[in-house]
């Protein structure tokens, strides 16, 4: 997902940023959010939340800005 607009950029920190932000929030929602999932009996026993879907909104969110602040250039 978030590879999709970082072609815009000609310079690789921003989408470098951006991964090691995806795999913390990845690392971090495995261990605490999987936790409370865990309270309220709910289990993601492969880890696709985690893995998959967090990352992709942060990256979905992080390219609905990008195309919103440089769509004009």
């Amino acid at each position: 997902m978030i590879s999709g607009v970082w072609d815009m950029f000609s310079f690789p920190w921003p989408s470098l940023v951006i991964g090691a932000l995806a795999g913390i929030i990845s690392v971090w929602s495995y261990n605490f959010l999987g936790k409370q999932l865990h309270k309220c009996r709910l289990f993601d026993t492969r880890g696709i939340l985690h893995l998959h879907l967090i990352p992709g909104l942060l990256g979905g969110i992080l390219s609905a800005i990008v195309v919103s602040t440089l769509g004009g250039k």
